[in-house]
């Protein structure tokens, strides 16, 4: 509660005081008076600043490493008086190390008053995080006291991972099926590319009877059609704690997850179900899908 400032006058009114007691100088009397009334004044100030606020933060839900995330933030005041010269400190935890807390100082407030305040911030790490809480900060005029008065404002974020482009990608070892994309199954299905003829069964659509083949065949002949045979892609990450290199975003780990999440989006563009498994204690698997 005390600052460094108040904690210097807090020992000059002892030691006046001290001197005061022992010397009986009257000056030195008025200057333990002048000082104890500046310390007294300066903490009731204090007290009767603590602004009694309301404050909501309103951010986007997703982003990406590297990005500006823009927060707005609204200040209302409930109280029926003014208040003045409060510090609001918001804390990202997914920001450059050092820069997680952003100060906005409030020079006043009126009473029922609400206030618009933004600011970006840059997404230095990927991770699910919680953005908060906010402290309001208040202090005397001289500065002799603070107080933090913490608001359990909180916003859940998910930071994704800075893909990189991918302008191509090698084909799979000799042997494979093909690599990605949409691939020929010679198979009934719904392709518009034409397969071949068979006999009719119940459930066949009146449309795909070929008519030429009926009546050679006398007997009911349908249209039969190519399907595509959508591929499959796995993508595995090695999540073990001692197989991680390195110190903060530059680890082994965060390189595998860009180039991980970068593949996957060029093979799910490119037509593929992708899934992504991860090998820690417990294999962790997000299941196969296109986005």
């Amino acid at each position: 509660m005390l600052t460094l400032r108040g904690i210097s006058l807090l020992l000059a009114v002892i030691v006046l005081l001290a001197i005061a007691w022992n010397t009986d100088i009257t000056m030195v009397y008025i200057f333990f008076v002048i000082a104890f009334v500046m310390f007294v004044l300066s903490y009731i100030h204090m007290r009767l600043n603590i602004p009694f606020i309301e404050v909501r933060r309103f951010a986007q839900d997703t982003a990406f490493e590297d990005e500006m995330l823009n927060i707005k933030m609204k200040i209302s005041n409930n109280l029926s008086r003014g208040a003045s010269f409060f510090e609001i400190l918001d804390y990202f935890p997914a920001a450059a190390p050092g820069k997680e807390k952003t100060s906005l100082f409030m020079l006043d407030i009126k009473a029922k008053e609400e206030k618009d305040f933004n600011y970006t911030i840059e997404c230095y790490k990927r991770g699910v995080w919680k953005i908060g809480p906010v402290d309001i900060v208040s202090q005397d005029a001289l500065g002799f006291f603070r107080m933090r008065k913490p608001l359990n404002v909180i916003s859940d974020i998910i930071v994704y991972p800075a893909l990189f482009r991918i302008f191509a990608f090698p084909p799979l070892a000799s042997g494979s099926v093909s690599w990605m994309g949409v691939e020929t199954a010679k198979i009934s299905g719904d392709s518009h590319e034409f397969f071949g003829i068979r006999e009719y069964q119940r459930g066949d659509a009146m449309s795909r009877i070929h008519w030429p083949s009926t009546a050679r065949h006398n007997k009911l002949i349908v249209k039969q059609f190519e399907r595509s045979a959508i591929q499959e892609a796995t993508i595995v990450l090695d999540l073990k704690k001692g197989n991680n290199i390195g110190a903060g975003k530059e680890t082994t780990l965060e390189y595998a997850v860009k180039i991980a999440g970068s593949i996957a989006r060029f093979l799910m563009d490119s037509g593929a179900f992708v899934q992504i498994a991860g090998f820690t204690k417990e294999a962790i698997i997000l299941p196969l899908g296109k986005g």
